[in-house]
């Protein structure tokens, strides 16, 4: 027989494990709805309880024959029985009047709504009995079920406030030390954890504190050593040390900490919580745009790079992966048109730069057709030197001599943004998601900030080389120009003028208007202007830059080298990083001079700096080991060296072993460093084979063209015979 109020208590075997209360048997329905309770004195102290449970009376029943349930003969009762009297002793006679308050609103809700409350308690029905009645109805509802949890027992609805705390626990001693203990504690093994901070040992704290302000660890020690001691000793070293008290007798380091923080002396004053940059950053209010106080076309570019979100495959080999490739992007100010446009996979360096500024400067109906793409003059104008340049703080963009050698260009001034405030130059940062929605859809793209897993899935489907991206966005950005609407851009003029609300438009209408006189040079001129700076000396024997000698007619006519019989001195000049062969001298009126290899070190020719740089390292290593006694650093330097060299040999010999062998996706990405370093060394030579073709630099230095040293038989191997 299953009846209201009844208790059940279920085995582990049982779905329904625990003890339960029938809160609501229908004899005419099949199903009864059962409350947990909860005998844990916690669960009772924090008023937890469960919503009552649905459960068919058959397999109830089942259940009790089987033995799996059992009936309880005695009620649960509440574990914190309290009666009024203890209450009244206590001085909460309040909480008795709470609870007769309570206590009329539960037994009328009972009385007219039971059903409703157990069983759709926050029905709008059950809200109207619980209106205006001076507590919220969730309130209500826990109130409600621990009434009959606890077979609506008054005392159930005492205030929770009773039982929270230590209220009705007995207090011990536990033997461990919590806070500053009092005088009057006898209890030694409290003792040990700490001592009386009295007031002469707090002045020594705070003394301590100031002597190391923050450094509490340190201040600890300095207090523990001169004022916790017994006396002094000198040790075998002649060291004097302090002799300790016991430790039981020594402030802990957590006794110091607290009374250290609490005598601090803080600066009330609101701080700021950013740093200068993050404060520019998101904090301070965005005043004006790009485009104030700019009035002219080619008055200011902004320039920029980011590494575009598609992975790539190299040009002479497709199934070799090379990685991401960085853009570099030169826009007008004044009319938000694209001026200049670079793709490579080189990292951010003055030799990517440089080619920007380049395919900036320059003609750009030759800079679409070495990608097979043709335009006409007018479909991208945009070949006038400017007169500002607007960049970031990168040391690949700016410095004492890059500047020279753009103000020679022709550039008048030179911006840089602040660090880490991409707000100052949004117009460039802006256009990064335009391109980058363009190539949302090609084959090897992915998303910034993807899963690793993505990104490897990305590599394999990776299609495009570095020129086939090129040409993608040539193509994105001929488009923005000729069709992407900047009606903000438009002035009174322009409207009565009926100009189009286009960049190529607007940038007409400006250098047809407004008399832009724009600079243009010559392209060989600017290849000279924007190679890397950097200074050589004047030797008697010829120029000598980075231990390598050059020689030149002009210069030695003019006797700078006999000159140098009394004196080097150190002079300007330009060069090629990817090309050995040439440099560049300028004298005092900034005229160029052209200075070739001497013959005597042919064996540099067609060679980089960088290559020259790493191999002039190891000779100097060498030669230092033949005259120096070896030590222990040169003998983790041949290490290294020995360990590099197996590594080297493992990776040919894999190499050659994996040719065989059809290789997977997963071990087509391995040897991606490898390729990305030769597919650098191939467009090197490109970009070199270009700066000769421009500034007529030619071959003079080797006599006999059939004696060819090893380096000049791999160049030729891998790059041709027309490298000249």
């Amino acid at each position: 027989m299953l009846y209201q109020s009844q208790v059940l208590i279920g085995n582990e075997d049982c779905e329904l494990t625990g003890v339960y209360r029938i809160v609501l048997a229908e004899d005419n329905s099949d199903f009864i709805w059962l409350l947990k309770l909860d005998t844990d004195p916690e669960h009772q102290r924090n008023n937890y309880l469960q919503n009552p449970k649905i459960f068919p009376k058959e397999k109830v029943r089942e259940l009790i024959t089987k033995d799996i349930l059992t009936e309880s003969t005695v009620d649960l009762p509440l574990i914190f029985q309290i009666d009024d009297e203890t209450l009244i002793k206590q001085g909460h006679k309040k909480w008795i009047e709470e609870r007769n308050k309570r206590h009329t609103i539960i037994k009328k809700l009972c009385d007219v709504a039971y059903e409703e409350m157990i069983l759709c308690p926050y029905s709008k029905e059950c809200r109207k009995f619980t209106k205006n009645c001076g507590y919220s109805h969730r309130t209500i509802v826990r109130l409600f079920l621990r009434y009959i949890a606890f077979n609506q027992n008054p005392q159930s609805l005492i205030p929770y406030r009773y039982f929270q705390g230590g209220r009705g626990v007995s207090k011990s001693d536990s033997g461990k030390k919590r806070g500053r203990p009092h005088n009057k504690v006898k209890n030694k093994e409290v003792r040990k954890y700490g001592i009386n901070i009295k007031s002469h040992i707090a002045s020594k704290i705070i003394l301590a504190n100031k002597k190391f302000p923050g450094q509490y660890a340190e201040g600890h020690r300095f207090i523990k050593e001169n004022y916790f001691n017994i006396g002094w000793e000198i040790n075998q070293y002649g060291v004097k040390t302090p002799i300790l008290k016991p430790d039981s007798e020594i402030i802990k380091y957590g006794q110091y900490y607290y009374h250290a923080k609490k005598h601090e002396e803080y600066d009330h004053t609101p701080k700021r919580r950013l740093t200068t940059a993050e404060y520019y950053n998101t904090v301070r209010a965005k005043k004006g745009r790009s485009r104030d106080n700019i009035y002219l076309p080619a008055q200011c570019y902004q320039i920029d790079a980011w590494r575009v979100p598609v992975e790539l495959v190299s040009s002479f080999d497709r199934s070799k992966k090379v990685g991401v490739a960085i853009v570099y992007v030169a826009i007008d100010v004044f009319s938000h048109q694209y001026v200049g446009l670079y793709v490579d996979i080189i990292e951010p360096s003055w030799e990517a730069i440089r080619q920007l500024y380049f395919n900036t400067f320059t003609d750009k109906v030759k800079y679409c057709k070495r990608y097979d793409i043709s335009i006409k003059k007018e479909d991208w104008d945009a070949d006038i030197i400017p007169y500002s340049l607007f960049l970031d703080r990168g040391s690949e963009m700016i410095g004492r001599l890059k500047r020279e050698g753009l103000f020679l260009a022709g550039i008048k001034e030179i911006k840089t943004a602040p660090p880490r405030f991409a707000a100052a130059k949004g117009l460039v940062e802006s256009c990064f998601n335009t391109l980058n929605k363009a190539l949302k859809n090609v084959s090897g793209s992915f998303e910034k900030g993807c899963s690793s897993q993505k990104r490897r899935f990305a590599a394999w489907n990776a299609a495009l080389t570095v020129d086939e991206l090129t040409k993608l966005l040539i193509n994105e950005i001929l488009f923005l120009n000729s069709y992407a609407k900047k009606r903000q851009l438009l002035n009174p003029a322009m409207v009565k003028d009926k100009v189009l609300p286009y960049p190529s438009h607007i940038w007409k209408w400006g250098c047809d208007n407004l008399l832009i006189k724009g600079q243009k040079k010559s392209e060989r001129e600017l290849r000279i202007y924007l190679l890397h700076p950097e200074q050589a000396t004047i030797t008697n024997s010829g120029v000598r830059f980075r231990k390598l000698m050059y020689d030149s007619p002009l210069l030695r006519e003019k006797g700078w080298f006999f000159k140098a019989k009394k004196g080097s001195w150190k002079v300007p000049i330009r060069f090629s990083i990817i090309d050995s062969d040439y440099i560049f001298v300028y004298d005092s009126e900034n005229t160029p001079y052209e200075c070739r290899l001497q013959e005597s070190y042919k064996e540099y020719k067609n060679s980089n700096f960088v290559d020259l740089h790493i191999y002039q390292k190891e000779a100097d290593l060498l030669t230092n080991n033949t005259k120096l006694q070896e030590n222990r650093d040169q003998s983790e330097a041949r290490k290294k060296s020995e360990q590099k060299k197996i590594a080297s040999e493992a990776k040919k010999a894999t190499k050659a072993a994996n040719k065989t062998n059809t290789a997977s996706k997963t071990k087509q990405l391995q040897d991606k460093g490898q390729n990305r370093i030769k597919e650098k060394n191939f467009r090197n030579a490109l970009r070199a084979k270009e700066d000769r073709q421009f500034l007529d630099i030619k071959n003079k230095t080797i006599a006999n063209k059939t004696d060819k040293s090893d380096r000049e038989r791999d160049f030729e191997e891998l790059y041709g015979d027309d490298h000249e």
